[in-house]
């Protein structure tokens, strides 16, 4: 009886969740398991050889990438010796996974490259989406996602040496050898396919006048894509299903493929579907304040990516986007130029981190958002955010010239998707205050990432991998990987599947300042559950900043709680009594309670999760924690001082700081003194 009242209790709870996702994506899922099922791919797209499948006239191809201009990237390329040296490596079979660790081709493209593990060669709907043999998918897929051929291409820019074409050719060749059509791991995934179509249409204009890119191999080339469009055309209803950044990169590629193969029967279709379905999807994965569906900077980066290369070739078709899809991408181009850090190029370590970078075509790295930003910015805007730079170079492989400068707004205010951006002297603080209708990532309401000077003083925790037997990424998903307030041990949410959560989050903004240096609000993810409503408010005064948490308790009963400021090893932290001090960072946080607390600095340990982080995929590093806890039946308030202003206190036994007067009774408002 229990696991069935257990069972009946998690359907209620599911229900909201399948009623935000909708009956489109839930009828496609359900078409797309149906399919699996009856074995209706294999039927459809059945496994063959290369030999069997037609090749395009190439004399017949109308790829938008024919307009790139090797000259004119040559000449804006920053480095050209970086860029040779990382061609040199691709060439020795090494390619950059997830943007940060060189590594081996493995011998079939098919292998873990860790465990060497050698996926099956069965028809792509026949392999496992986990297998712990199989280890993480994403790890396998990386080097056939064709993201080495922008690096060839930047090293045959940089050189103007053909000897970096060959080696396209020849990776190429070694792939369609070892992943023959529908056969694999790498032929699973509808938005994979689409990336390595991206990859084959730009290295066929990059590459078209080297000696050695000759009409057979172009044939080759164009033959592969050709077989990928099929595969994207055959399951697209399951990446529209996920409404997410997978329905965008598949319809681009639709689109991709109608224009660049027009004598291939069904090609308008191809255009007319993927066009249709971009604008779809724009128009109901961005918020009308540019923040994205999938609560992740790095998959808003990917979903701009897509819409970046549907904008590029759209434009070479001579066509034009909706001015209401237009007018959505302009907010995303400012949204992701309010959080990045000019100085740096670096984002806020928000949501789901998975490592993805594709279509990048400079050397800034993965951490530097500035090309993707300042590359939008024109396509959308005509204009530019910064000053000329390395991340120019994507601009000459495009054939951009922006006529205007364009400045991001100083205050982030973005209330539709709840991210608000308080901003010191020298100091920018992100915070979230978000009432959930479509499906969260993190469980993180209310958390602070603070960044001093340039540098993420309070980090957020990543993501590590999709797939790991020691769940180190479902942990840094869940509220005590923050730096925000736990109860009773538990998320904010309650966690469903690997990428699903249950009990969605609800918010109410109480305050923000135009200035954005003010901020209250409050969240009830504790309210079912616990009896607790956690209020959250925020104060900058300078560089010194003010944090008080008010636990507001209706249950009456005994509550454990924990409060967590996840800090930047970097700053080689010490403490003494309740503060953690740098001296690099020049920076004191200092914690007091209305009830007694115990807890301190914990050094950062990768044997603990609690002070882990992780910035690139695979990856965890250590961060210091200044982490307390305490127990209390009635309602009580956490207050936290960043900066080297200590609190002091005045008279009636209330706290003063920089001339606001806290109470240290819970709910009492905020005073100037």
């Amino acid at each position: 009886m229990a696991i069935v009242l257990k069972r009946i209790n998690r359907i209620k709870k599911l229900v909201p969740v399948l009623a935000a996702l909708g009956a489109p994506s839930l009828v496609r899922f359900g078409i797309h398991k149906y399919r699996l099922r009856t074995g209706f791919y294999v039927k459809s797209s059945p496994v063959g050889e290369w030999k069997d499948v037609s090749v395009p006239d190439v004399a017949l191809i109308r790829n938008p990438f024919s307009q790139i201009s090797i000259g004119e990237v040559q000449r804006a390329i920053a480095d050209p010796n970086e860029a040779i040296a990382a061609g040199d490596r691709i060439l020795q079979r090494e390619v950059l996974y997830f943007s940060h660790y060189w590594k081996k081709v493995p011998p079939t493209w098919r292998e873990n490259p860790f465990t060497n593990f050698e996926t099956p060669s069965v028809h792509w709907s026949k392999v496992p989406d986990f297998d712990l043999n199989q280890g993480d998918v994403k790890w396998i897929w990386e080097p056939s996602r064709f993201d080495w051929v922008y690096g060839l291409a930047r090293a045959y820019a940089a050189s103007r040496d053909e000897k970096y074409v060959e080696g396209f050719w020849s990776l190429l060749d070694d792939w369609r050898l070892h992943n023959p059509p529908n056969t694999g791991v790498n032929w699973k995934c509808g938005q994979e396919s689409s990336f390595k179509m991206f990859a084959l249409a730009f290295a066929a204009g990059a590459f078209r006048d080297a000696k050695c890119s000759t009409p057979e191999r172009m044939g080759k080339l164009w033959q592969t894509f050709r077989k990928l469009t099929d595969r994207v055309l055959i399951a697209i209803d399951y990446a529209l299903s996920q409404r997410n950044n997978h329905g965008i990169s598949e319809a681009v590629a639709l689109y991709l493929a109608g224009k660049a193969l027009p004598s291939e029967v069904g090609a308008s279709q191809w255009a007319t579907k993927g066009r249709t379905l971009f604008e779809q999807q724009i128009q109901d994965q961005f918020f009308t304040d540019g923040a994205y569906i999938q609560h992740s900077f790095i998959y808003e980066r990917l979903a701009i990516r897509d819409a970046l290369i549907f904008l590029y070739a759209e434009k070479s078709c001579g066509e034009t986007c909706a001015p209401e899809t237009i007018k959505r991408l302009q907010s995303a181009s400012q949204f992701l130029a309010q959080v990045t850090d000019p100085a740096s190029g670096f984002v806020p370590n928000y949501g789901a981190n998975d490592g993805a970078n594709i279509f990048a075509l400079n050397g800034c790295g993965y951490l530097d958002f500035r090309p993707v930003v300042q590359a939008f910015a024109v396509v959308v805007s005509d204009s530019r955010y910064y000053d000329a730079g390395p991340w120019d170079e994507e601009l000459a492989w495009l054939g951009l010239k922006p006529q205007k400068r364009a400045h991001a707004p100083a205050v982030l205010e973005a209330k539709k998707s709840g991210y608000f951006g308080l901003r010191g002297t020298n100091s920018f603080g992100l915070v979230r205050c978000h009432t959930f209708n479509t499906r969260p990532n993190h469980a993180d309401m209310l958390a602070l990432d603070l960044w001093v000077n340039g540098e993420n003083v309070f980090p957020d925790a990543g993501t590590f991998q999709y797939y790991d037997p020691k769940d180190t990424g479902n942990y840094l998903k869940s509220t005590p990987a923050h730096s925000t307030i736990e109860v009773n041990g538990h998320s904010q949410m309650t966690k469903g599947s690997r990428f699903l959560w249950l009990d969605w989050t609800k918010s109410k903004l109480i305050r923000f300042d135009s200035a954005g240096n003010r901020f209250a609000g409050e969240h009830y993810g504790y309210s079912l559950n616990d009896g607790v409503v956690h209020r959250r408010e925020i104060i900058v005064s300078g560089d010194e900043w003010l944090v008080v948490d008010d636990l507001l308790l209706s249950a009456g009963q005994t509550t454990q709680f924990a409060l967590r400021w996840r800090l930047n090893q970097g700053g080689h932290w010490n403490s003494k009594d309740l503060v953690a001090y740098s001296d690099r960072f020049n920076l004191r946080v200092s914690v007091a309670c209305s009830v007694p607390m115990s807890g301190g600095l914990i050094p950062g340990n990768l044997d603990n999760l609690e002070t882990v982080a992780s910035l690139f995929y695979g990856e965890v590093v250590p961060i210091d924690l200044l982490k307390f806890t305490t127990e209390s039946a009635t309602s009580f308030r956490w207050i936290t001082t960043v900066g080297n202003t200590p609190l002091a206190v005045d008279g009636n036994d209330n706290y003063t700081w920089n001339g606001f007067r806290i109470a240290k009774s819970a709910g009492t408002p905020i005073e100037t003194a």
